[in-house]
């Protein structure tokens, strides 16, 4: 756009004269509308609103299909039930395990008692010396040693071979 406007003077004479700068600014101000339509943005971020919960709701459905709170606490009894089976078969490898390093033999290894494993061994150590292992039992296996049998004499193996 150009600063140059075009006046008639008094004789009818077409003069060129430079307008000011600010008045091409004013013309296209009167253009636009004066401050920000308020109206307009409020429609705006009200249907994007509208549109955003209406997918939040499809989103919610979807995830309701795919997991219902039923299986979801199906799977949380069955979680804690896999981890009390994991933390029993712990206990028992811990029982087990003392018993052996305090020579109990492993049928006295389901008597200890205790939450801990200073605990349990504590009660292994009375355990121990309330049961001493009678002389020729293997403490280790929890059975008494093979008895050694005796060598038969020769008069027993003659009577073997001629009754046999």
């Amino acid at each position: 756009m150009s600063n140059e406007v075009e006046a008639t003077n008094p004789q009818g004479e077409v003069e060129e004269t430079t307008a000011p700068q600010g008045a091409d600014d004013q013309q296209q101000q009167d253009e636009k509308p004066q401050g920000t339509d308020w109206q307009a943005e409020a429609r705006k971020w009200e249907s994007r609103a509208k549109k955003d919960a209406k997918a939040l709701d499809e989103l919610k459905q979807q995830v309701q299909t795919l997991v219902s709170p039923e299986q979801v606490a199906s799977k949380e009894q069955q979680l804690a039930e896999a981890n009390a089976a994991v933390e029993q078969a712990r206990t028992e490898a811990m029982r087990l395990r003392i018993a052996l390093d305090e020579g109990l033999p492993p049928a006295l290894a389901a008597r200890l008692h205790g939450d801990t494993e200073e605990a349990m061994r504590d009660d292994a150590a009375v355990l121990k010396q309330m049961v001493k292992a009678p002389a020729g039992q293997d403490a280790k296996k929890g059975q008494a040693a093979a008895p050694v049998a005796a060598k038969p004499t020769a008069t027993e193996l003659l009577r073997t071979i001629v009754k046999g």
